[in-house]
């Protein structure tokens, strides 16, 4: 299972490999903050607008399958082949040659992220506004008081 900043580092990543008990999602809404790190275009990118807002704006966690029809992850596979399938992988790749594989991540990259500083020099402003919010305060508050909590949009 993978949820917040630990969902945020395979979306981070130029390949992901599930395994086939995977579960991930953002859980910072249910916390009353925003989704930070620059998550939020990577995770546009990989998945289109509106699955986006639904990962990220439900803080629900979604299946390796959904994940995998959603092009979240890459490819599923049975627990016990995550390493063999990530060792090959690696293999293929590190066989390639270098200077034209990374030419053609960097253009990727660069075509792909284009926009993302125009729209994401709001993410620590956003985080400042949320961490300071009732609604902040009342997430953590039911959390550890196992019950559900009341929001109010404060």
């Amino acid at each position: 299972m993978a949820t917040g900043g630990g969902a945020c580092i395979p979306t981070a990543c130029d390949f992901r490999i599930a395994a086939d008990t995977t579960r991930a999602g953002y859980g910072e809404v249910k916390m009353g903050i925003n989704l930070m790190w620059n998550a939020v275009p990577v995770c546009v990118n990989l998945i289109g607008p509106a699955r986006a807002k639904r990962m990220i704006m439900s803080g629900r966690l979604f299946d390796a399958q959904t994940l995998l029809s959603w092009g979240f992850v890459d490819e599923v596979v049975p627990l016990k082949d995550l390493d063999a399938t990530a060792r090959a992988w690696a293999e293929e790749y590190a066989a390639l040659p270098p200077i034209a594989v990374q030419m053609i991540k960097r253009s990727i990259n660069r075509y792909t992220s284009a926009l993302d500083a125009a729209v994401m020099h709001m993410d620590a402003d956003q985080w400042l506004l949320t961490a300071h919010s009732e609604d902040m305060k009342e997430a953590v508050s039911a959390f550890f008081e196992k019950r559900k909590p009341t929001y109010k949009g404060n």
